[in-house]
């Protein structure tokens, strides 16, 4: 197998600095209307995106926090536009997988489908020969966001599996104590987690998983 992220990466120096808050009309950040689940939607970011900043445009730090096919897209898009460019600076990709990328619960099948996907689809594209692109993989715990509120449609369960005593209602009801409980990584933690690893000069870990504790370690790097 080939090698993964064998060298250090060094963030550009015309890169602009992340910030908790991204301040308005920045020159370095172009809002645009993506829909990954649209290959044409993906194709017309990115063309946009050229046409803004300039055909070798580079792009450093990508999150991605949809499942696979939406990933996929926008990370093979994002590939192109980093070999593509005449000094072949290449770049770093982040993907947003999960702890449930790793190991797999009752009732969530297509979820630990997509993320286990994300993991596999990352891992093999890393290791095809690029120009100087690197992959991250962020695995973090529960985050603060509406993964289980709005975003999530909730359907009754089938008579064989609405049992309380069913693997699937048990961790429904552990899972609903540990939001009320407020448990949970902040998102900016995150975000500040990535950034902290793409900025210190190392290589870049394949797999980078965050619990609580360890985001704030990451965070302090």
């Amino acid at each position: 197998m080939n090698p993964v992220n064998t060298t250090a990466y060094e963030l550009p120096s015309d890169v602009w600095l992340v910030s908790p808050t991204f301040p308005d009309h920045n020159p370095n950040i172009l809002e645009v209307a993506l829909d990954v689940t649209l290959p044409e939607s993906v194709s017309a970011a990115f063309a946009y995106a050229a046409n803004h900043f300039g055909e070798n445009f580079y792009l450093d730090v990508v999150e991605m926090e949809i499942l696979f096919f939406g990933t996929a897209r926008v990370t093979m898009c994002a590939v192109e536009v980093m070999q593509q460019a005449e000094d072949h600076r290449g770049g770093l990709i982040v993907n947003i997988s999960s702890f449930v990328g790793l190991c797999a619960f009752p009732g969530h099948a297509y979820y630990h489908a997509g993320k286990f996907a994300v993991e596999g689809f990352t891992e093999s594209v890393i290791s095809s020969p690029a120009a100087a692109v690197h992959f991250g993989i962020i695995e973090p715990s529960s985050v603060k966001t509406n993964f289980e509120g709005y975003s999530k449609a909730y359907i009754k369960p089938h008579p064989a599996y609405a049992d309380p005593s069913m693997p699937s209602r048990q961790l429904e009801k552990y899972v609903s104590m540990g939001l009320k409980s407020g448990v949970g990584l902040e998102p900016k933690a995150v975000a500040k987690t990535i950034w902290n690893i793409a900025s210190r000069g190392e290589k870049i870990p394949l797999r980078i998983s965050l619990g609580c504790s360890v985001a704030a370690d990451h965070a302090q790097v």
